[in-house]
């Protein structure tokens, strides 16, 4: 949970618009100030994702490293020192939660059931992380989730068949979101969180507040459900043109793709009353009573960088008839599509997913293969991947066929298909001499039928 979520396979935290941070880039956060979460530093500067926890904030700047301000309880806004090279960050309750450039995690703050301390082994390869106040959620470059923390109401109980996910949000109240690259989103844990509305399809991002949950659709618009006890899924009738969504406690954001922040539901500490000096916005996060945007006031809408690719496709070797599956993921200034190319230049048709998935190889699919990633600011080329099939080995068993008779006598070798109540007549395979007893026979004609019965019949 709190934590921004972008559109079309950006990954949790990463940062949206990297590219274009600079020293005019600025945090403003508003809304409950209790411990000084909206505080912001008077000299941060460069930086390029934003994340707000229960009562303190995060922020990643462009040389790696990660602030953070608010309260300190557990820790939290004591950075540790082996926080560098940071490429995404996300804040749960008490926890921080830094992505390193080697695809390791490290965690820091409140320690329940091992959150910050028993980071599970397989946590590598990672591309996107998600905290809550009790579990945390890491994405793997491989499309799969790894969960850890509380399981109290079995939120890290992760569907042992969930692959192709391509972002993850964790919730509060015990329970985690994942949207796959079919558009559609998976959730576990908490039952009255995890009731996905049945036509909810074409999601590109998705977000989790403390009891409701946020989905993104290609079109542009906002779908929502959960709790609403204060009008948190009540998403404005006329909200369009979304890039990116959040939510908090009780509250909801939207990100409109003219820069204006839209906020709904709880108005705890006037966390929806976006401040009307806001400049043009390039990201959004959703602390517990308190809203976060990262801003650049020089930044004029319609000057977006392209999209950056920070997982490639891999080159793989298969065997004949089986199935290869490329992978790309991205972040920039949504929304992002896709389309997959084949030897550079022969568009695949309808393979306009983050993924892409061959299916019965044969020798045709040998060649590289490159993916475009589509966005407002423009497109960027994957590096290529090959893909290399290996030649087939049929091999197929021959019924060797143990003849028992007479040495010098002849006999007709028989086969039926099928023993029972039948008329079907026995086939002759051959007449055969035995000059040795047994003798072995070979039906070479076997290959690739059904089961034969056999018998031998002495010729007279």
């Amino acid at each position: 949970m709190f934590k921004i979520i972008f559109a079309a396979c950006c990954l949790g935290a990463v940062p949206a618009f990297g590219p274009r941070a600079n020293a005019q880039t600025q945090v403003i956060a508003w809304g409950d100030n209790t411990f000084g979460q909206t505080n912001v530093p008077p000299n941060l500067t460069n930086v390029v994702a934003i994340a707000g926890g229960q009562y303190f904030n995060m922020a990643l700047q462009g040389n790696g490293n990660v602030v953070a301000w608010g309260a300190s309880e557990y820790g939290v806004t004591e950075v540790p020192s082996k926080v560098t090279n940071v490429v995404a960050i996300a804040a749960g309750g008490e926890i921080g939660v830094a992505l390193l450039n080697n695809g390791t995690v490290v965690a820091w703050g409140y320690n329940s059931n091992g959150l910050t301390t028993d980071v599970p082994s397989n946590v590598t390869n990672v591309v996107a992380v998600s905290a809550a106040y009790f579990h945390c959620l890491a994405l793997r470059n491989n499309g799969t989730v790894v969960a850890w923390g509380n399981d109290y109401l079995g939120e890290t109980d992760v569907p042992p068949n969930l692959t192709n996910v391509v972002a993850i949000a964790a919730g509060e109240s015990g329970y985690s979101l994942a949207l796959r690259n079919n558009g559609t989103i998976v959730a576990w844990g908490d039952n009255t969180l995890t009731n996905v509305p049945s036509n909810l399809t074409n999601v590109v991002a998705i977000a989790a507040g403390d009891n409701h949950c946020l989905a993104l659709r290609n079109n542009g618009t906002v779908v929502a459900w959960g709790y609403n006890d204060y009008g948190q899924t009540n998403v404005p009738p006329n909200l369009t043109n979304v890039v990116a969504i959040a939510g908090g406690d009780s509250f909801s954001m939207a990100l409109q793709g003219n820069g204006n922040v839209v906020a709904w539901g709880a108005s705890f500490y006037g966390v929806t009353n976006v401040p009307v000096y806001l400049p043009f916005a390039q990201a959004i996060s959703a602390g517990d009573t308190f809203g976060v945007a990262l801003v650049n006031p020089g930044q004029p809408s319609g000057s977006e960088p392209p999209p950056t690719i920070i997982s490639q496709p891999q080159t793989q070797t298969d065997g004949m008839n089986a199935t290869a599956t490329f992978r790309a993921f991205a972040y920039g200034f949504p929304p992002l599509s896709y389309q997959w190319y084949f030897n550079g230049t022969n568009a695949i048709a309808g393979a306009t997913n983050s993924a892409l998935t061959l299916t019965n190889l044969q020798p045709s699919n040998i060649g590289a293969y490159s993916v475009a990633v589509i966005s407002p600011g423009g497109t960027t080329i994957s590096s290529p991947a090959l893909l290399n099939v290996l030649p087939a080995v049929g091999i197929n068993l021959v019924p060797a066929i143990s003849l028992y008779g007479g040495v010098g006598l002849s006999y007709s070798v028989q086969y039926i298909n099928a023993l029972g109540p039948t008329n079907a007549p026995w086939t002759t395979l051959a007449t055969v001499t035995l000059t040795n007893s047994p003798q072995f026979y070979f039906d070479v004609t076997a290959i690739g039928q059904p089961a034969r019965f056999y018998r031998i019949v002495q010729v007279p």
